[in-house]
Order: C-alpha cells, then structure tokens, then sequence
C-alpha cells in the first residue's frame, strides 16, 4: 500500500500522541520500509536509537536502502512472534502498526514486549479494522464480499489473521494485566477516487484476490467500474478506522 497525503497525515496524528522527550530507544516491530523510524528520528531525541524488526527480508532491504542518511537506525529480520531478540528492559518505546492480528499466540508476543520494555516505558500499537472498511456503492453484496475476502485473507507470511484487531486492540492490553492504556482513533476518508489515496490504493489491491481466487474477476471488474462510475458522478466515498493504543506497564 503506497504511503499517500491521508497515510501520511494518519500517521502525524499517532506521532502526535506520543511524548518524545524522554525516549531514548524506539524499536518497531513490523517496521516495513522504514518510514516511521525515519518520521520519529527527526521528532525524538537527536541521540536515541531507533531499531526496526521485519520478518520479510525484501522490506528490511528497502528499509536500509531508504534510511542511509540515518546513523542511529538499524535494522534487522526476526520473527517476534515468540521471541523479540533483545535484552531485558531495552526500550523507553515499543511501536507497531498492523501487525498484531499476524501472530497467533498474542500472549507470547505481548510477555515479549513487556520484557523488552523499560519500567516506565510506552507501547504505541496501531491496527485498522480491516472488517469495517465502508464503501459506497449500488451491489452490496458483491461489496460485503470483496471487503470481507480481503479482510479474512491470510497471506503465506502471517502467522495468523484477524481483521477484527481494531476493535479487539484494547482488549489484547487488557486481558494480559501488565499494561495500562487508552484507545484513540482515526478514520480516513475519501470522496474521491484518484492515485495517493488510501482507498485508491485498496481497491487497487481487491485485484489480488482475483490471483487468490477469492472473487472471479467478472467480480472485480464489475466493483471496479462501479467505482469509476461513482466518482465520476460524486457519489465515491471510503473510510476506514485506525485504532491507537497508547500505554505503559501496569
């Protein structure tokens, strides 16, 4: 999913929740390309050191390529599923954006995180609510079933998947008894289908599921003309949540 002006003013707002002046180590699990390290070396302290972990070597890869300019970023590929290769009390801030739903054993992985935690460190976890993405349109089933075969699509390197994990993100902290935290939330919205948009790039990737042999492409066609359709009368419209969970142990 390409990182548009909306991913991109979504992801201000999380950094926006987040109190810099004392985190002098992040790690982000699930980091990707590298983007928020990036974002949150220019906020934190000049001196911190950031860490990212992907268990998908093609995006640690891109992620050193794109993070040259920054010397106190590093990157490495693991698994946390069940184990974060870091030491005891190693971190004032453990970030993650969509990536809780992927590990099967959430209990594993959250003890992991709270290890790695420092006593009076912050955890950022974020997740969208893949199951509640809205989209206009005339054919709602045809809607209802593309949202939900790609919500419920478990690609080869997700241990596990729920697209339910907005709404259940609180809840995961909850139930471990070793964080104390609150729930903020962010909807994007767009009422118009062009390139950059998050929604443009989503339902550009409901063509995947042609391959995954999820819909047919009759299918796909028929949703994706409907859509062209309605933008051009200016009846488009898309929205998705993103859920933020700001805490600290317990």
């Amino acid at each position: 999913m390409a990182f548009g002006k909306d991913n991109l003013k979504m992801r201000e707002y999380i950094y926006s929740l987040i109190n810099f002046e004392n985190v002098n180590s992040i790690l982000d699990i699930g980091c990707k390309d590298g983007l928020d390290l990036r974002s949150m070396a220019k906020l934190s302290n000049c001196k911190a050191k950031l860490y990212g972990i992907d268990i998908r070597d093609r995006f640690i890869n891109r992620a050193i390529e794109n993070s040259k300019d920054f010397s106190n970023i590093q990157y490495l590929i693991a698994d946390t599923s069940k184990n974060i290769p870091f030491e005891d009390y190693s971190f004032d801030m453990i970030y993650s954006l969509n990536v809780l739903e992927c590990i099967e054993d959430k209990g594993i992985f959250l003890d992991e995180v709270n290890r790695v935690l420092k006593e009076d460190g912050l955890v950022v976890f974020c997740h969208f609510d893949w199951d509640s993405v809205i989209i206009n349109g005339k054919d709602k089933p045809l809607i209802r079933k593309i949202v939900t075969a790609f919500a419920d699509n478990q690609q080869d390197w997700m241990g596990s998947v729920d697209p339910w994990m907005g709404r259940r993100l609180l809840g995961e902290f909850n139930k471990t008894g070793k964080f104390e935290g609150s729930i903020f939330t962010y909807t994007i919205t767009n009422s118009v289908l062009e390139t950059g948009n998050y929604g443009y790039g989503m339902i550009k990737d409901f063509e995947d599921l042609v391959n995954d042999k999820l819909i047919t492409r009759e299918e796909y066609d028929k949703f994706h003309n409907e859509m062209l359709e309605l933008n051009q009368s200016g009846e488009y419209f898309f929205s998705i949540n993103m859920y933020i969970y700001v805490g600290k142990k317990a």
